[in-house]
């Protein structure tokens, strides 16, 4: 049924406020590479993912790059394995270790070794941004 005045029908609750909040998934350490490792070969990366929001996260995926500069870019290689992360309370961390492979056709330079927290963006985070951190020292690709 009609209404002579459709547009009065909301109010705004005085004084009061709405916050909507989300998880943000950050890897917060990550282990150092070996200074050389061969293409096609393999080395164990140990990383923390850190939830820094105030509301719950979902379980979630770790990849593992090779980085030029160390910042995530179309220019890097995704080296195989990943590691699940369970639901994270806010404030909660999981640690755990992979081996990842260095795939056969990088070329041979010197790289830092990323760890993406929720990196194919599965989970709507407050931040989309700080999903990966680069390690502190790099490892040279040898053939």
């Amino acid at each position: 049924m009609g209404e002579a005045e459709e547009g009065n029908n909301c109010a705004v609750s005085p004084g009061a406020t709405v916050t909507v909040t989300r998880p943000d998934l950050v890897v917060n350490t990550i282990s150092a590479p070996p200074a050389a490792a061969k293409r096609g070969g393999k080395f164990p990366v140990t990383d923390t993912t850190h939830n820094l929001g105030a509301v719950a996260a979902e379980s979630s995926r770790t990849r593992y790059y090779l980085s030029l500069d160390g910042v995530k870019n179309a220019g890097d290689k995704l080296m195989s394995s990943s590691r699940n992360v369970p639901g994270l309370a806010p404030g909660a961390s999981r640690s755990g270790t992979v081996t990842v492979t260095i795939p056969t056709a990088t070329p041979l330079e010197t790289y830092f070794v990323l760890a993406c927290a929720d990196d194919l963006s599965q989970r709507v985070e407050l931040d989309e941004t700080n999903n990966c951190k680069p390690s502190s020292t790099t490892v040279t690709v040898t053939p």
